[in-house]
């Protein structure tokens, strides 16, 4: 059996919550907290226990007055 590479791995819920996390900062920073809102609940959804993730969400949500 070949060795798989590390790319060919699907990457892991963590690692995609953090990527959902980066765009949705990218999001917010333009104003768009809304779908930065959106992401970011995928991306707690997929870590539950990072806090900056829930805290992010928080504060988007705050921007949107919820």
């Amino acid at each position: 059996m070949p060795a798989r590479s590390p790319k060919s791995h699907a990457k892991g819920p963590a690692a995609r919550a953090a990527e959902l996390g980066q765009e949705a900062l990218a999001l917010r920073r333009s104003g768009k907290h809304r779908e930065a809102a959106e992401l970011l609940r995928k991306a707690v959804r997929l870590a539950p226990g990072h806090a900056a993730l829930a805290g992010n969400l928080g504060n988007a949500l705050l921007a949107l007055g919820e």
